[in-house]
């Protein structure tokens, strides 16, 4: 129990979560569906274990499988940044500006 707790505040606390947009299309809604999310390599255990429980909430939640990467990727698709505000710029790059 103390772990899940701690696991909890890890993510409330030390873990910031930046979206960056891709794809709204006109009515407004978000499609994630083909999504990934981009976490600095040198994350703690705490901050490992919280991005697996974010992947797994939603696929377990919506059947979509997000793959979890170190880079920024190249193509217009949906960019779950997850990290804490000191690694926000080297995990944005060009996109620091417009997520801060």
């Amino acid at each position: 129990m103390k772990t899940l707790v701690t696991t909890r505040f890890v993510i409330l606390k030390t873990v910031t979560l930046f979206v960056l947009l891709a794809g709204v299309n006109q009515a407004g809604a978000l499609d994630f569906k083909n999504g990934v999310i981009v976490s600095p390599p040198d994350l703690s255990g705490p901050e490992r274990k919280a991005i697996t429980m974010l992947v797994e909430e939603v696929e377990k939640r919506t059947h979509v499988l997000w793959p979890v990467t170190n880079g920024w990727p190249s193509a217009n698709i949906p960019v779950i940044a997850v990290g804490n505000r000191s690694t926000l710029k080297q995990l944005a790059g060009p996109y620091t500006k417009e997520l801060m």
